[in-house]
């Protein structure tokens, strides 16, 4: 996490950003340590101090792009829950439970169903876990990007490939996956052999 830098280029002393964000010195030190994490909502009050990012905060993106999603920055966990409302819509367009996302992001389910009915927040490592699940990138999920990344176009091979795997059930997915991985595998260790 970028904290310490963004704070010593200007000119901040902890005890300064604490009292903007309404935490303590101590707590500021040991993020600023690794010793600890912020919360969600201090990863959002942090980068409206800075005026970045949240992925440039965490060290995630190289861009800096301050522009919120929303007129009130501080919409996260306050009037709206969009990380919640965002969370549990990914889950579902991926058909998946909530116990067997926790088992792949490696939270407990109860943990999931906290963070979708709002009453407690992810850490930065949940954040990032989940952001890299879905691939979409932190900004999008606490509300600070209102749009997902454009993903680029797909050829003709990849969309039939795509329309089989969305009509097989959950199961068939997951051994089709493995399969793929198998393949790939095999054409990398291909590939070194003729290339040895």
């Amino acid at each position: 996490m970028r904290l310490k830098e963004l704070r010593e280029e200007r000119n901040l002393t902890q005890m300064e950003v604490a009292k903007a964000i309404e935490t303590s010195q101590s707590n500021i030190g040991r993020w600023e340590k690794g010793l600890n994490e912020p919360a969600a909502s201090y990863l959002i009050k942090l980068a409206n101090l800075f005026n970045v990012s949240t992925d440039y905060l965490l060290g995630i993106s190289n861009d800096f792009d301050a522009t919120p999603a929303t007129e009130e920055k501080n919409a996260f966990f306050e009037t709206e829950d969009i990380f919640s409302q965002r969370l549990r819509a990914l889950r579902e367009s991926d058909k998946l439970s909530q116990i067997a996302f926790a088992e792949k992001i490696g939270f407990s389910q109860a943990a999931i169903s906290s963070w979708e009915n709002n009453t407690r927040e992810p850490g930065i490592e949940a954040l990032l876990r989940i952001a890299r699940f879905f691939n979409v990138s932190v900004d999008y999920l606490v509300g600070y990007k209102q749009e997902l990344p454009s993903a680029p176009a797909l050829s003709r091979d990849e969309k039939e490939l795509l329309s089989i795997y969305q009509k097989l059930p959950y199961d068939s997915k997951q051994r089709l996956i493995a399969r793929a991985e198998v393949m790939l595998e095999d054409e990398t260790k291909s590939r070194e052999r003729t290339h040895a």
